[in-house]
């Protein structure tokens, strides 16, 4: 369930035969062996262009953040790509990178940290040696650190500038999430970002990136076994403890619903969300609800389901985005429509909303039917991918979340969802339940419309 985006179409179903088999190799060929130190290695050849693209994934993330350490995993990303044991300073190894030709990148999320190089073929060798030295001998410069939180404010202003991305992210998470938002965000705040020294840092490297913690996979145009040999050699000093165990809070459910407003420019259109928290791996049938929750969300999506009419009467599009973590998922309603149009939205969204909950006739239908078949089909896709970072994205997000092999074949999970799982996920995870809706609009607009009366609980 890789950031599931159910689209406003008809869902079309293409039926077709194909092989299953235990190992996955339809999907993904791949060969894998773990380190004595406990690191995992997964070699995925592609041999479409002479390219290979390493990646190196730690089960991090915002979740291993406290209140004192908010954004403090980002900032460790950023100091990833600097100087190391054999890398005196950040400038060198910026140009040894840009005289290799070689590509980097990492980011940081709710629950993954992610680190990657791509590069012609030829160069594994020192590619693999700077991914190495960069996660082993990572130096934590006092004066590079200072540098580099300029760097995170910057981005930290250009993000929380963006009226949608504030709204979503820092007002509607702050709103659902309410003390524990340092969990959900990686950004962290300035306070913090301003705050964080060089010994929290190598606290954070020696509970979280360490080889039991980690998995590393090289997908390209590799030989299996002049790769094994090179990734054994390089990575077996490697050394790290056991990983740390984080106790997890749940999310606290919300005593009504809450509305959020935002203010943006455009006096014609607005943008209106509904964000709800669904079920994450770590409940013990939150797999199985999670493809309920796709199948049921994507039904409602379809263009003839009388959701999808009631709300189309009002807003030009809607979206569901639901993305399973280990901890929690996140259910997000997202509508662009007119701007005099908001009050009526919500309400309908309100009224079939609650048809969804409580009238089961409402949503056990034959769209369920076409969305699992859709759903499922839409599994079989990963071999035909060409672009390694996109291989590479998918293969180390979902080990992370403890979801890969597995994940790659999820035909038959989507098929055996049964309606009664449905009903399940709906009573657990809605029924009940309280929203945070966040309405972007232009604020002189919704003073003329009284909006921010109009949609008060």
């Amino acid at each position: 369930m890789n950031g599931k985006r159910i689209l406003l179409s008809t869902l079309l179903i293409f039926l077709f035969l194909f092989v299953l088999s235990a190992d996955y190799s339809h999907l993904l060929k791949y060969e894998t062996f773990t380190l004595d130190n406990g690191l995992q290695v997964y070699l995925v050849p592609k041999s479409d262009l002479p390219l290979v693209s390493i990646w190196l994934a730690s089960k991090t993330g915002a979740y291993t953040q406290t209140k004192d350490t908010f954004g403090y995993v980002h900032i460790f990303e950023h100091m990833f790509f600097k100087a190391n044991k054999n890398m005196k300073t950040a400038e060198e190894y910026y140009e040894t990178l840009k005289h290799l030709g070689i590509y980097y990148n990492g980011y940081t999320s709710q629950e993954y940290v992610v680190y990657y190089y791509t590069f012609p073929e030829y160069l594994l060798e020192p590619a693999a040696k700077l991914a190495h030295d960069s996660i082993v001998y990572t130096a934590l410069d006092p004066a590079e650190l200072e540098r580099e939180k300029k760097v995170i404010e910057e981005e930290y202003n250009i993000r929380i500038s963006d009226p949608e991305y504030y709204l979503v992210n820092k007002l509607m998470a702050q709103a659902l999430y309410q003390d524990q938002l340092f969990r959900f965000d990686p950004l962290g705040e300035l306070d913090t970002i301003r705050s964080a020294s060089i010994e929290k840092l190598a606290e954070i490297k020696e509970n979280f990136f360490i080889p039991k913690n980690s998995a590393i996979f090289l997908v390209g145009n590799i030989d299996i076994e002049k790769t094994k040999t090179l990734v054994s050699q390089l990575f077996s000093d490697w050394k790290g403890k056991e990983p740390v165990k984080i106790a997890v809070e749940p999310v606290k459910s919300l005593d009504k619903d809450v509305v959020v407003f935002n203010y943006m420019n455009n006096p014609y259109i607005a943008k209106m969300y509904i964000m709800l928290n669904g079920p994450g791996n770590s409940d013990p049938e939150g797999k199985k609800l999670g493809y309920a929750a796709d199948v049921l969300l994507a039904s409602l999506s379809n263009q003839n389901h009388p959701f999808s009419k009631e709300m189309l009467k009002y807003v030009y599009n809607f979206d569901f985005y639901y993305d399973t973590c280990q901890f929690d998922g996140p259910i997000i309603f997202s509508a662009q429509l007119p701007v005099n149009q908001v009050a009526s939205a919500y309400n309908t969204f309100k009224k079939c909303w609650n048809k969804v909950v409580n009238d089961r006739s409402y949503w056990d239908n034959s769209y369920i039917e076409q969305a699992k078949q859709s759903y499922a089909i839409s599994q079989i896709k990963l071999n035909q991918y060409k672009d390694l970072e996109t291989i590479g994205h998918v293969v180390s997000r979902l080990w992370c979340l403890n979801m890969f092999p597995e994940a790659l074949d999820l035909y038959y999970a989507y098929n055996e969802i049964k309606r009664e799982d449905i009903a399940v996920f709906i009573d657990k995870y809605f029924k009940g339940k309280h929203w945070v809706a966040g309405i972007l609009i232009n604020k002189a607009k919704s003073n003329s419309f009284g909006y921010e009366k109009l949609l008060q609980p």
